[in-house]
């Protein structure tokens, strides 16, 4: 469902099933209701937190719900510019940083 993967909860029977994002914490639930493969309520409350980590080369990354930043080359000091690991394939979304406290977002993915 638009830019989230969802498990069945496994306490729906019969045929109305409720769907809930994976990546739910235990601020936001994320869910959805079918009832035979229609969709009854939808529920986004994606509050999905930001996970400072580093890619396989060891350089520094934000995973924020599915997208993943890369730390752009030029960010020097307290503030840094993240985009988007797809930017390659024009993706223009953006995060910027001050002390790893993002203050900014540009996220219009085009993937």
């Amino acid at each position: 469902m638009g830019h989230y993967s969802y498990y069945k909860n496994n306490r729906s029977r019969g045929p109305k099933a409720t769907y809930f994002c994976i990546r739910n914490g235990t601020l936001g639930r994320a869910s959805t209701v079918v009832l035979e493969n229609i969709v009854l309520t939808i529920k986004n409350y994606h509050n999905h937190r930001p996970l400072f980590t580093t890619t396989r080369y060891g350089k520094p990354a934000i995973l924020l719900g599915r997208f993943r930043f890369t730390k752009n080359n030029r960010s020097k000091g307290p503030k840094a510019l993240w985009t988007c690991s797809r930017v390659s394939a024009g993706c223009r979304a953006t995060i910027s940083t001050i002390d790893d406290v993002i203050y900014k977002q540009k996220n219009e993915h085009n993937h």
